[in-house]
């Protein structure tokens, strides 16, 4: 997989899918990047932890 290691992943949301996304993805030696559209990690898992 040697020639897959030229670009970059992007993650989008570093909710719980996201951060597993980014740990795999780590785990295989990949370069990644995640966004985030919350002031801080799991924005969106706090913003509905009332329902």
């Amino acid at each position: 997989m040697s020639e897959n290691q030229n670009f970059m992943i992007g993650i989008i949301g570093s909710g719980p899918i996201g951060l597993e996304c980014g740990l795999h993805a780590l785990k295989h030696g990949y370069q990644f990047i995640i966004f985030e559209s919350g002031d801080d990690i799991a924005n969106n898992v706090r913003l509905w932890a009332h329902v």
